[in-house]
């Protein structure tokens, strides 16, 4: 076959999936295949997340979930890292060939996406369509994977797409210029937010999305499809999802094929920590408890961030440090005052938390203001500073660069101090969260998503 390379690249992934994982999914497979359901479901939605990231397999669960408990059949394809994830909530998983993480962020780490070459567009897409052959499913859900647009126009399937809010174009908030971004790199002043105006950055990013939707549109023409606006068009479904807590982000009036999901506590996974009422004896003592929460994937902040705070908390003791250590902080010795695990259950340690930092993923970010929690940043990608200054502009939470901490550790734990002996910063928190966030309204978009769906369904 012409793209047999790719082939033989997503190889190689399966053999760094854990035994454990790929034993119990390929059990889970043969259920699939034995048919042996004691139920007619009444449609059957196939799942496709990048699993290897958790941001972009957790915000799928939500949905899956509710389609679940409605009686549908829910299946996911998925070969990523975080594969375990879903069969540990009980979802029935096919494998399927998904970008390399490795690949995926050594071209994030300078600002960039664009790695899709038509010949890998190609790849997936025919792996794509092998499976939903194989499964006939009614509808197609989308977490990240750019190619499923395509793939359900050729296989004229109805498709959901589930997407962060800076890739949808109707998003709110002012646009920024990553710090990696060239434009920072040739211009010789500190930040290049200071002085362009926003139109111009907004342009800026829209003709960033337009170049990396080229590849795309050169085989879309090859199939003989209309071609997409831009690279935000790839990730418009029938029905579109913003991943993000109802009201938390700033947006522009919606079309009325768009909604914001709602996580759920059912959509976290890990085992509660027999620590954690060691985290309230400490609040009661006075002590400050620093959640560290980086995500999956900040591989260079992460020890950035570690190293300054259990310094912090080894030579002051009125600190407290929690954070999972992503595979790439685990020296197996547990100082005083410091909790660090393989993964955090953040239902139960997020309300033990007075301080949060983190990457500005928009599930992070989103559950810290759920929380009320004051929030400092390090973004290591380029959605998570628009986050992270967004939270900043409402007073709620303080941006640290990840290239200035690089250079002086100090900045790190001087924004942790002035966030701590600030007052205004939980009344500007209390201020920004009345009435953002109301249990009716939480229905109301689960029960306006399920209607959507529903009407999907019968067209």
């Amino acid at each position: 076959m012409e793209y047999k390379k790719y082939e033989n690249i997503f190889r190689l992934e399966i053999i760094r999936t854990p035994l454990l994982m790929f034993i119990a999914t390929c059990a889970i497979q043969g259920i699939i295949l034995s048919s042996s359901y004691h139920f007619h479901p009444m449609a059957k939605f196939l799942f496709f997340p990048y699993a290897n990231q958790l941001g972009s397999t957790i915000p799928s669960i939500t949905l899956a979930n509710q389609m679940r408990d409605q009686g549908h059949e829910v299946i996911y394809a998925s070969r990523g890292k975080y594969t375990n994830v879903l069969v540990d909530k009980g979802f029935p998983v096919l494998p399927i060939n998904e970008i390399s993480y490795h690949q995926y962020r050594r071209h994030i780490d300078n600002n960039n996406v664009d790695f899709y070459e038509p010949g890998l567009i190609h790849h997936l897409i025919d792996k794509e369509i092998e499976l939903i052959e194989q499964v006939q499913p009614d509808i197609i859900v989308s977490n990240n994977r750019p190619t499923i647009k395509i793939t359900a126009q050729l296989m004229q399937k109805k498709l959901i797409s589930i997407v962060i809010p800076s890739l949808s174009r109707h998003y709110g908030h002012k646009y920024y210029v990553p710090e990696n971004h060239f434009l920072n790199k040739i211009l010789p002043i500190d930040d290049v937010n200071k002085v362009m105006p926003e139109a111009m950055v907004r342009f800026a990013f829209l003709a960033t999305m337009k170049h990396w939707a080229r590849n795309f549109n050169k085989v879309l023409k090859e199939f003989q499809l209309p071609a997409v606006q831009d690279y935000l068009d790839l990730y418009e479904g029938d029905i579109t999802l913003i991943n993000q807590s109802y009201s938390l982000f700033p947006f522009k009036p919606l079309p009325d094929n768009y909604f914001f999901l709602e996580q759920n506590l059912n959509s976290t996974f890990g085992a509660p920590h027999d620590w954690a009422h060691e985290l309230e004896e400490h609040r009661r003592a006075g002590r400050t408890v620093i959640f560290v929460s980086m995500g999956s994937s900040a591989l260079k902040s992460y020890p950035l961030v570690m190293n300054a705070i259990k310094n912090l908390v080894q030579q002051n003791d009125r600190f407290v440090l929690v954070s999972n250590h992503v595979g790439l902080l685990n020296d197996g010795q547990r100082p005083e005052r410091v909790y660090v695990e393989a993964f955090i259950n953040s239902a139960q340690i997020l309300p033990l938390a007075d301080i949060v930092i983190t990457h500005g993923g928009v599930n992070t970010l989103s559950e810290c203001m759920t929380h009320r929690k004051i929030i400092i940043g390090v973004p290591e990608q380029g959605e998570q500073l628009w986050n992270l200054k967004y939270a900043e502009d409402m007073g709620i939470g303080k941006v640290v660069s990840k290239f200035k901490l690089e250079k002086n550790p100090r900045l790190l734990t001087d924004a942790l101090q002035a966030v701590v002996n600030d007052p205004n910063y939980h009344a500007r928190m209390e201020s920004f969260m009345q009435n953002k966030l109301q249990e009716a309204d939480l229905r109301e978009q689960r029960e306006n998503i399920a209607a959507a769906i529903s009407r999907l369904l019968s067209h």
